[in-house]
Formats: structure tokens, C-alpha cells, sequence
């Protein structure tokens, strides 16, 4: 698994779909805006590291402009490590908008499978519109592939009983979703 530092740097060599030699070179000719929406720890981390290979990063997450910065960015990234309602809701409007613009999108499930909160986002956010690449550590990712087997009209309300399932509560059983 990527260290997240070389993440961003692999998530675009997939998302341009030529080598790393052929993907550096692309991403210092072409400067490509990389709209990020990113939690406080990495946000100056990621910003150098897209400077660094030769990108344009610019870290928005005012619900007021991410609808326009995704239009004028070339991908968007999307760390769910910071989360509240407000970001949430940046988080979808930008899925949203890069998903009417045919932009790719990068999804960091950071922690997801740690709260009920983190794991209903990244599922809210892949029904939206199924992201580009997913990078994350090996439980955030097993956590996610979990959770988007559900049945996905019951996760609402009820997806507290599958954690407690895994983290053995013993209310699994009544809910059904983690047979």
C-alpha cells in the first residue's frame, strides 16, 4: 500500500492512464488544476506534493465555490479525514458537479469504518457517482467494500448495528444486514 504522500502521485498515473515517466511529464506540461478537498493534517502535505510533480493544487471546501472549482479543476480529491456537515455537503456538491463534467474523481476514505458517520459519507458519496480511484489503507478499503454490500435502502438507521456486529456487541441479529 501507497504511503499517503506518493498516494495523490499514483491516483493520477491511474486517472491519466499512461506510465509514471509519460504521467509526470504530462502533469508538468499541462500544470493540471487538482481541486482538493482535504483534511487539515495533509492539506499542506498534499498542496506540496501536487507542486512538487508539477500540478496546480487548490485546497477549497466552502459549500459556496466547490461547484466552481470543480468546473475549472481538471480532477477532484476528496480526503474524508475532516468531517462535519458543512464539509459533507461540499463534498457532495463537488461528486455531483464532477460527475455532470465527466472529471475524475479521487476518493480517500480516511477511517472509514471507524464511525457510522465516515462509512455512510463514502457510501453517500460513491451513490453519487462512483469515484475514479478509491486510495486508502487495506481496513479503510475492506471497511468500504463491507459497507457497499448492504443493502443500501437499509443503511439508514441501521448501519450502527452492522459495527456493532463487527465489533462484537451482538446486536447483529436483529437488524439482518451482516448475515
Amino acid at each position: 500500500y501507497q504511503r499517503r504522500v506518493r498516494g495523490i502521485f499514483c491516483c493520477l498515473f491511474l486517472v491519466m492512464n499512461i506510465t509514471a515517466d509519460e504521467t509526470v511529464k504530462q502533469i508538468r506540461i499541462t500544470k493540471p488544476l487538482v481541486h482538493s478537498i482535504t483534511n487539515y493534517v495533509s492539506m499542506d502535505l498534499m498542496a506540496n506534493t501536487l507542486l512538487a510533480i508539477g500540478a496546480s493544487p487548490i485546497m477549497a471546501h466552502a459549500p459556496e465555490e466547490v461547484e466552481e472549482l470543480v468546473q475549472l479543476s481538471s480532477v477532484l480529491v476528496v480526503n474524508i479525514g475532516t468531517l462535519s456537515s458543512s464539509w459533507i455537503d461540499s463534498m457532495k456538491k463537488a461528486v455531483v458537479k464532477a460527475k455532470s463534467l465527466n472529471k475524475p474523481w479521487i476518493l480517500d476514505p480516511v477511517g472509514c469504518g471507524a464511525s457510522v458517520l465516515r462509512t455512510r459519507t463514502c457510501v453517500e458519496l460513491i451513490g453519487l457517482h462512483s469515484p475514479t480511484v478509491v486510495r486508502g489503507n487495506a481496513s479503510e478499503i475492506i471497511a468500504l467494500e463491507r459497507a457497499l454490500h448492504l443493502d443500501r435502502a437499509k443503511i439508514e438507521g441501521q448501519l450502527v448495528n452492522c459495527f456493532e456486529y463487527r465489533f462484537g456487541c451482538g446486536n447483529h441479529r436483529k437488524s439482518g444486514l451482516c448475515n
